[in-house]
């Protein structure tokens, strides 16, 4: 599949209109199963602010800078992954963006990233 900068954003829209009917991509996600400790969710809440945040924005919408990066950072009040897909992202980075590894963390803050990401969709 060739990358998405050769398609006009009516035609992305109208396969997302396509694939969301199809298979409800814009739904509810289901909950993170991972036992997210007290602990671990703070220190997730600390990293979000902290990093994450200065790309996808406060509220996920991404910031005025960020929208700017091809690819620009996902809404995540509209479109998001599976909670083992965002795990996944996280973990490893996502090639071809500026989205970077986060594997350094631990397990449980990650899985604390993942439920703020899964959060913020509407």
């Amino acid at each position: 599949m060739p990358y998405f900068g050769y398609y006009e954003k009516g035609k992305l829209n109208r396969l997302i209109d396509f694939l969301n009917n199809r298979f409800d991509l814009l739904g509810k996600l289901p909950p993170v199963q991972f036992d997210i400790s007290s602990a671990d969710q703070e220190k997730a809440n600390q990293i979000f602010s902290e990093n994450c945040a200065a790309c996808h924005g406060k509220d996920g919408r991404g910031t005025p800078e960020a929208k700017k990066f091809q690819p620009p950072p996902p809404d995540f009040t509209v479109y998001n992954l599976l909670p083992e897909r965002a795990f996944e992202v996280i973990s490893n980075g996502y090639p071809g963006t500026m989205m970077v590894s986060f594997a350094n963390l631990p397990e449980g803050v990650r899985w604390g990233l993942v439920k703020i990401v899964n959060d913020k969709k509407r």
